[in-house]
């Protein structure tokens, strides 16, 4: 697995690119770029896998859930761009997941002391690896993917906070869910 940083000239042109075409195509069909029936093609897992179009989410996310090849092609999108990888939980750990690791990445879950419904999700890693918008990409068997951004600081760790009943949530906690950061 290759990473790339999101601030690269070169991954944004790409995104760019990617985008102005889908735009084209869209007006050489006759089709509105908003429409929820457009199919999703590589041009929109792109944009989805490097979060450079936010607006789609819920149409790609249906669409990878239904489709084979489409979740063949994200996967394929995340082994090349994500920075890294959480595996899934070995299946005979026990207790609640409050935490996966894998090399310098650390992802963590705390319930905020607050509001035991709200849950934080708390991410470490080298500072190295650069500030900035980075995105969890959640996959799961079966059911739809979820991308969660988070703002990464100078010191290499970010947090935000979700609801404990959300799928989010219940997404990270599923002992089954891979986890890439792009």
């Amino acid at each position: 697995m290759t990473g790339t940083d999101p601030d690269d000239p070169l991954t944004a042109a790409a995104a760019s690119l990617f985008a102005h075409g889908m735009t084209l195509a869209a007006l050489r069909a006759g089709t509105d770029r908003d429409d929820d029936r457009r199919p999703v093609v590589f041009a929109d897992l792109f944009a989805y896998a490097t979060g450079s179009d936010a607006g789609d989410d819920a149409r790609i996310e249906a669409a990878v859930a239904g489709d084979v090849r489409l979740r063949a092609g994200l996967d394929h999108l995340l082994d090349k761009l994500a920075s890294a990888r959480l595996p899934r939980v070995a299946a005979a750990a026990t207790g609640p997941i409050g935490e996966r690791r894998s090399g310098d990445l650390v992802l963590r879950l705390h319930p905020s002391r607050a509001d035991r419904d709200q849950i934080y999700v708390v991410l470490a890693m080298p500072a190295d690896w650069g500030a900035g918008r980075r995105h969890l990409i959640i996959r799961r068997a079966g059911a739809a993917p979820l991308r969660l951004a988070l703002e990464v600081d100078t010191d290499g760790g970010a947090q935000t906070m979700i609801d404990r009943s959300g799928p989010v949530f219940q997404a990270l906690t599923d002992r089954t869910s891979e986890i890439d950061l792009v």
